[in-house]
């Protein structure tokens, strides 16, 4: 890291630069920022992250790298949930690292499950540092910028794995209880990260104003429908279409908190166009989740007979589905710029007051 820090110098010594668009103004300006940390000393083996001070928009950033190393493919990969007792329930004390119940939130689930591999990617012992993980390791830093920086939002972002990460930190440090200010989550193409449960204290802390999530897919961008638990059941396509129907149905009927679920709000990208969706979450009475899900799990299924084969076409072929493309960083960005205009005038506070928690 002192490498980087020391790369750095310069440019924070001659000023770092990026373009960026004042909403209320209209007008686009030259931006100061500096990058102030880089976590990428075991690359090949940890998951890899920059922290970023802006101080014309007084933002403090985290960004989490998306998929390339063998090692977070193999972290993607992993369709396991993991348990883990809820941070909303714990209770910080002031003189140290004790932490207790808090009885005044009985109707808090006890525990979470969370994607075992991202669960494990920050918080597993890192290579080096003494074996402080990267969860730790992040906390310190921001600690450290907020005091140096009072009046910094805090935005922690990334693209698909790099988007699971981001939404996995949101979660926990908000629920840390550390920091006054919301923090705010913008992954970009994230898979599914947690259960019910995790959805359900992850809305906790949104309602009581710690924590904003906004996240940002294309459509037809199959990877955010990953990990789909239902989709282990299509081996049983070998014995009938009767076998399918009851093995879909006995798994959410029977195992709800074991089924992936999305959080936050959800800023669709189509062409031309963009919705915005999942802005209540997922239905609190019982039968309709199943019937949800059970809907939810063959519409997916049917897009992916449908549409899975046009990508095994060839290049000249007008139905050939490019997947990359729709899940690439680059394709969000066309996008967002093309609707730039409309996008200038949504503003997240907004949207949580309006669609978040309008019928709550």
């Amino acid at each position: 890291t002192e490498l980087y820090l020391e790369a750095f110098d310069s440019l924070v010594e001659q000023d770092a630069f990026e373009l960026d668009y004042n909403v209320e103004t209209g007008e686009t300006f030259l931006a100061s920022f500096d990058v102030v940390q880089v976590g990428d000393e075991h690359s090949e083996s940890e998951l890899v992250h920059d922290i970023s001070v802006n101080t014309s928009q007084k933002q403090i950033t985290v960004a989490f790298r998306g998929c390339t190393t063998h090692a977070d493919w193999r972290t993607s990969a992993n369709p396991f949930l993991s348990s883990h007792t809820n941070p909303v329930m714990l209770e910080h004390c002031e003189d140290g690292d004790e932490v207790k119940y808090n009885c005044c939130l009985s109707d808090e689930p006890k525990k979470v499950s969370v994607h075992d591999g991202f669960y494990n990617y920050l918080f597993r012992p890192a290579q080096h540092d003494q074996g402080i993980n990267k969860y730790d390791t992040i906390l310190k830093s921001l600690v450290s910028l907020q005091k140096q920086y009072p009046g910094y939002h805090i935005y922690i972002t990334g693209h698909s794995l790099g988007g699971a990460l981001s939404t996995v930190f949101s979660f926990f440090a908000a629920a840390s209880g550390i920091f006054r200010d919301p923090i705010t989550c913008i992954p970009i193409a994230s898979p599914m990260v947690g259960n019910l449960s995790f959805e359900e204290a992850f809305k906790s802390l949104e309602k009581q104003g710690r924590l904003r999530c906004l996240r940002i897919t294309n459509h037809v961008d199959i990877f955010t429908q990953l990990p789909d638990r239902g989709a282990l059941l299509y081996a049983s396509y070998y014995w009938g279409f009767p076998i399918v129907i009851t093995s879909t149905a006995f798994f959410f009927l029977c195992c709800q908190n074991h089924v992936y679920r999305h959080v936050g709000m959800d800023l669709h990208l189509y062409g031309t166009s963009f919705k915005i969706k999942h802005a209540q979450g997922s239905f609190s009475t019982y039968c309709w989740r199943v019937m949800h899900d059970w809907k939810q799990h063959w519409k997916r299924m049917i897009q992916r007979i449908m549409t899975v084969p046009f990508a095994c076409c060839c290049e000249k072929c007008c139905f050939k589905q490019d997947f990359n493309r729709n899940h690439g960083i680059q394709e969000h960005w066309k996008r967002l710029h093309a609707l730039s205009n409309e996008l200038n005038h949504l503003y997240l506070n907004e949207l949580y007051e309006e669609k978040r928690f309008s019928n709550t």
